[in-house]
């Protein structure tokens, strides 16, 4: 059986004066770690806490009608399972251990978000959507979403306080979404136009395009709170390789342009001490 591993590596860790009384930046050193939940066909980490508690996915057969949740903490795994759910995704995680995700009804065709804390879920619906899949949260309890009719127009929506507000992007797309939020509200946005993928930082109201240089597709997946974005790019001769942007800019990676890993598909996501890759 193939299986389909999900690799963790520390890129950069940057103390905060050290960000500010630098000019040039210096990549750490770089280690992989394998998260491989035992026996299963796939697995993917797709969150990240301060603690360096991860959530994911896992299952035998990666075809989006067979999946798990699970956490990895400490060397355990802990798996999360919607109560009826044919899927549950975990997406994000907060310090409190707080995971938001969906789960998966009718082959599909009903898909909710929710929030677990440990012990009890709560539905997360946008009203007036079809479908609606909670990307992430910060430590406020903020949830950013995406919802909509999967198979044809999804929006960017952002949970604060129990209530919804509609992230409306800069491109009229019918494929849009949030897909991470850091302490201080700042949201990695998304959006897909025919076959090209786009992102942005959405800060205070106003929107920072996050487009790597060279690359047709850039997509923005996750934000910390010293506002580096990190996502995945395509680029030509290359395919899709990792990148960190830090105000709008590209920022130095491993090899001073990108954060390029030896898989098919690369995720990366933010944490408070630096940027991560799953």
């Amino acid at each position: 059986m193939t299986r389909i591993l999900s690799f963790l590596v520390l890129l950069l860790v940057f103390a905060a004066a050290s960000l500010t009384a630098q000019s040039t930046a210096k990549s750490a050193a770089v280690s992989f770690t394998t998260i491989d939940v035992p026996g299963a066909g796939f697995s993917y980490v797709n969150g990240i806490n301060s603690a360096g508690d991860m959530i994911g996915n896992y299952g035998t057969i990666d075809n989006g009608m067979d999946g798990h949740g699970f956490v990895y903490s400490q060397g355990t795994f802990t798996f999360i399972d919607y109560p009826g759910a044919e899927v549950t995704n975990a997406h994000g995680i907060n310090d409190s251990g707080v995971i938001v995700g969906s789960a998966n009804f009718s082959s599909g065709r009903i898909i909710h978000g929710f929030i677990y804390d440990g012990q009890t879920f709560n539905f997360i619906d946008v009203p007036g959507q079809n479908q609606t899949i909670a990307w992430g949260l910060n430590n406020a309890g903020d949830v950013v979403a995406e919802a909509g009719n999967f198979s044809a127009q999804t929006h960017a929506f952002k949970m604060q306080n129990g209530k919804y507000k509609s992230i409306l992007l800069p491109l009229n797309a019918l494929k849009q979404g949030a897909l991470a939020i850091n302490n201080f509200g700042w949201v990695a946005t998304y959006a897909v136009n025919g076959i090209n993928e786009y992102g942005w930082e959405y800060r205070n109201g106003n929107f920072q395009s996050l487009q790597f240089p060279g690359a047709s597709s850039t997509l923005a997946t996750g934000i910390n709170d010293k506002g580096m974005v990190v996502g995945y790019c395509f680029l030509s001769g290359q395919g899709f390789v990792g990148y960190v942007f830090k105000n709008g800019k590209p920022f130095a990676g491993r090899s001073g342009r990108d954060c390029d890993l030896p898989v098919r598909h690369q995720q990366l996501r933010a944490n408070r001490r630096g940027v991560r890759h799953v």
